[in-house]
């Protein structure tokens, strides 16, 4: 798997119904969606095929999240971002969170998603708009709508939709924050795991002055689509093996409770891993921060030096076990269910086997 030294530092900005970027040359735009304003660092060889853009997406003049985007793979390496308290968050009886409504509207997803016309270079306008009329200019350099077209994926999100409300939920609509996801996995799998990890900010990271941080990432792989062979319309025009489907998605999340409000809640961060098998019936795995940045280095085998969060955010607090454990406890449910499943399908069900 080759990955690369060299970053394009572009940003990705917007206005209502329009994404807009501008070149920079660091994240202090968005550096607030890092936990202590640090990126992830990651030690890559020197492999600049990879072709990696930092973009900072913005919509409505507001920033909502930072991406890191390969252009050799068409796919983002990772997106970080914050959970947010929504204004209908309220105080509990003993001072915990209630939630009382998740949006005040709901988008469920976009009709077309927007792609980032400064990933082609030149004096392009900073217009973030969709790929028609110029997608074959625009698709050189990262994946577009047809891509996924008639392929069994899903467009499936890094920063979650359903963590965000309104224009934050909206902004997520972007094939740069999207990589090619198997539809159980995303659906079922990946969806159970987010929402455990929500559930565990809420209830453990729910005081004044605290703040959420997750970034999630993908380890990308030479599967690629379109795929010709699965084409289900058999498109003799379209261009196939464009975009990396990666073998596994993972996301670290960090309490930072450094400013609570409240003195006596400042030891009260924690930090949670989690990772999985972008296939259906995948056996995911929960681990702290540490153990995924090991787990990481064996992926990526040209990686070194991976750090994810600057100090491993409380990796060794009581709240960081009470979270992991929320997470063991839904993996432990869905290897069950995905073991009964399996033991209950019919054989004509079963994938083929594959030529010897």
């Amino acid at each position: 798997m080759k990955l690369l030294l060299r970053f394009l530092l572009l940003f990705l900005c917007a206005e209502k119904q329009k994404i807009y970027s501008e070149v920079v040359l660091d994240y202090s735009k968005c550096q607030k969606f890092f936990y202590k304003s640090a990126p992830p660092k990651i030690g890559f060889l020197n492999q600049p095929e990879l072709d990696l853009a930092g973009i900072c997406q913005k919509l409505g003049n507001v920033y909502h999240f930072a991406t890191l985007y390969s252009k050799y793979w068409r796919i983002p390496m990772y997106s970080a971002y914050e959970l947010q308290d929504p204004q209908n968050w309220r105080p509990g009886p003993s001072g915990e969170i209630v939630v009382t409504k998740e949006c005040t509207s709901v988008q469920k997803s976009r009709g077309t998603w927007f792609i980032e016309p400064q990933l082609s270079g030149g004096n392009r306008p900073d217009n973030m708009a969709t790929a028609l009329g110029e997608s074959d200019i625009f698709k050189i350099n990262q994946a577009i709508e047809v891509d996924y077209s008639n392929t069994g994926f899903d467009r499936g999100h890094l920063n979650p939709a359903s963590y965000n409300c309104d224009l934050d939920r909206e902004a997520t609509f972007t094939l740069t924050n999207a990589v090619p996801q198997n539809p159980c996995f995303n659906e079922q799998t990946w969806k159970i795991l987010e929402q455990t990890a929500r559930t565990a900010m809420r209830k453990l990271c729910n005081f004044p002055g605290a703040k959420r941080y997750f970034v999630t990432g993908t380890v990308p792989q030479n599967r690629m689509i379109p795929n010709k062979e699965h084409d289900a319309e058999s498109d003799r025009i379209r261009q196939f093996n464009r975009v990396s489907v990666p073998s596994h998605l993972w996301t670290a999340a960090c309490c930072d409770s450094s400013q609570a409000s409240d003195p006596t809640k400042r030891a009260n961060g924690f930090s949670i891993a989690y990772y999985g098998e972008n296939k259906a019936y995948s056996s995911p795995k929960s681990s702290n921060v540490p153990d995924l940045e090991g787990w990481l280095t064996r992926q990526y085998t040209e990686i070194k030096n991976i750090k994810i969060f600057a100090d491993d955010c409380f990796k060794d607090s009581a709240n960081s076990i009470i979270a992991t454990g929320m997470l063991e406890k839904v993996i432990g449910i869905q290897g069950k269910n995905a073991e009964s499943s399996a033991s209950s399908m019919k054989p004509s069900t079963l994938p083929p086997k594959k030529r010897p």
